[in-house]
C-alpha cells in the first residue's frame, strides 16, 4: 500500500473516533482532549 493511502485511512479513523466519542458522551468537557485518552485507556 502507498504511503498516502494508509495516511487516509488514518485520518479517516481518527474522525470516526471523534464522531463515536462525541456520540457517546452527553455533552463535551472543555477539557475533552484529556477525557479522550482516558476513554481509550479506560476501554
Amino acid at each position: 500500500m502507498s504511503r498516502s493511502r494508509i495516511t487516509l485511512y488514518v485520518f479517516i479513523a481518527f474522525i470516526a473516533l471523534v464522531i463515536a466519542y462525541y456520540n457517546l458522551v452527553d455533552e463535551p468537557q472543555p477539557e475533552w482532549p484529556v477525557n479522550l485518552i482516558h476513554f481509550i485507556c479506560r476501554h
